[in-house]
């Protein structure tokens, strides 16, 4: 059986409109997660897909609380069967093949980066782009796993305490032991650069213009790294 898959999407409808086609041919349902101002991604959802509203994603001043409105939306879901956390900007393969997932594993395809997105089209060949090393992180780009797992048995499911969606989903990875993540023998296609949008979107949309506070979130995003990376710590990233 297909999984459901709940899609993160807040600023990212002009993607949405591309890659929602083959999600809801790769999943059994579809759960797009947004906020209460992005009016145009439940249009783009609307009679294809369920939508979730919320904006958790901003409490305690947070930037883009991914984990704490995942967990929100998989309290919608319903605790059962294969469940999928997907972002927006992710294409699926026509058939993509599911057989092997079982309980008691995280599964994560390897994706092909395509960075401008204007060039997708449905007929693309993905050979012509990059398949990412990922190395061991299972990016929350796809994290495919069984809702009765006893792993993820202890709630919140994804961390709460990241102020940004850079690191609740790594988080969530290391629930499961490094035998038990196994990667997935096809790949999707990321349309747009990866590591930019932390804290909520600052690459232009696919008609030229720039989200509402783009220069701001990427300063913002920028001095979270290079304190991460002067100071080899986290902290300064967690809601205060």
């Amino acid at each position: 059986m297909k999984p459901r898959a709940i899609v993160v999407c807040v600023e990212y409808w002009d993607l949405l409109e591309l890659t929602l086609p083959s999600m809801l041919n790769a999943f059994d349902e579809v759960l797009v997660v947004t906020s209460s101002a992005d009016v145009k991604t439940r249009e783009v959802a609307k009679g294809l897909a369920r939508v979730f509203v919320t904006d958790a994603f901003y409490d305690q001043g947070a930037p883009f609380n991914k984990g704490k409105a995942i967990n929100e939306a998989l309290h919608q879901f319903g605790k059962f069967g294969f469940r999928a956390v997907v972002d927006a900007d992710i294409v699926f393969p026509p058939d993509p093949d599911w057989s092997i997932i079982r309980t008691g594993f995280l599964y994560c395809p390897k994706r092909r980066i395509l960075p401008d997105p204007e060039q997708y089209h449905a007929d693309l060949d993905w050979a012509a782009f990059p398949l990412t090393n990922e190395g061991g992180e299972f990016p929350g780009y796809c994290q495919i796993w069984d809702a009765e797992d006893e792993t993820v048995s202890k709630e919140p499911l994804y961390p709460v305490h990241w102020r940004h969606a850079g690191g609740s989903d790594s988080d969530f990875m290391f629930r499961w032991k490094s035998n038990c993540r196994v990667r997935l023998p096809w790949n999707v296609l990321h349309l747009g650069l990866q590591n930019k949008n932390w804290h909520g979107r600052v690459t232009p949309m696919l008609d030229g213009t720039v989200p509402p506070g783009a220069a701001e979130r990427d300063i913002d995003h920028k001095r979270d790294r290079e304190i991460r990376v002067a100071n080899r710590d986290y902290s300064h990233e967690f809601v205060r």
